[in-house]
Parts: structure tokens; sequence; C-alpha cells
């Protein structure tokens, strides 16, 4: 357990850029796991079943992947693995940004918040940072921490 900070900040400056931060961590962990469930179906799903789906129900989407010159196997495992490792981001920066902001609002240590408010930020490891709320939710939340007021 980290000892909180010498000057620790007031609960009402970080009261409504928290409330930010817990809604972009709320995104995350429901855009996460719906991400995990899609990348996870994608590895299991059967090439030929795939193939079939997408020349009957999306056949322009077909016939640009097969001018791409990858193979449909290998589209499909790169597409999957894309999703699972973005749902594990907006998974870990969800739990990461609400253990932060409970424990900054007990009076204790604001670092576990300045971490997750930088990785909520950030578009490529946030579902939330993708919708730009994360970002805004995240830089605010810098910026109070780092205020020396």
């Amino acid at each position: 357990m980290s000892a909180p900070l010498p000057n620790p900040v007031s609960q009402g400056r970080t009261k409504l850029p928290g409330i930010f931060l817990l809604l972009s961590a709320g995104i995350n962990l429901v855009a996460g796991f719906v991400f995990v469930g899609m990348g996870a179906h994608g590895h299991t799903v059967a090439i030929a079943e795939f193939r079939h789906r997408l020349q009957t129900d999306f056949p322009g989407q077909h016939r640009e992947i097969a001018q791409s010159g990858w193979p449909l196997d290998r589209w499909i495992w790169n597409t999957s693995t894309g999703l699972l490792v973005l749902g594990l981001g907006g998974v870990v920066t969800g739990c990461l940004a609400i253990a932060g902001v409970r424990r900054m609002w007990r009076g204790g240590s604001t670092r576990m918040t300045m971490v997750a408010s930088l990785l909520i930020a950030v578009p490529g490891i946030s579902p939330s940072g993708c919708l730009a709320i994360g970002s805004l939710a995240g830089l605010w939340m810098v910026l109070i921490l780092c205020d020396p007021e």
C-alpha cells in the first residue's frame, strides 16, 4: 500500500473529473468485454463458414480482402487478435481507473489515478480514448492532479 502524498488533492477539485474518468472506465469495461468476445469468436470460427458468410452477406468486402493479397485465414487471425488486444486494454484501463479514483477519493495516493488517466487518454489502448471522452477525461484529471493549488 502506498503512502498518501504530503499534500493530498482535495476531493472537491477532483469530483467532476473523477466522475468523467469513471464514465470513461465504464465505457472501457463494456467495450473491452465486447471486443474480447468478438476476438475470441473470430479465433474459433471456421474459415469455410466465414468465407461463405462474407461472400453472401458482404460481397464488396470479400472482393476487397481478395484484392489485398492476404489469405482470408491470416486476415481473420490478425483482426481477431487486434480485437482481443484492444479489449484487454479496455478492461485493464477501466479497472485501473476505478481503483485509482476510489483510492484518491479516500485520501490515498494519486499515482494510480495519474497512470490510469494517462492510459485512458491514449486511443490505441483505451476504447473510450477512441471516442475522445477518454482523452478529455484523462487529460482533465492529469491537469487537476498536476495543479499545485
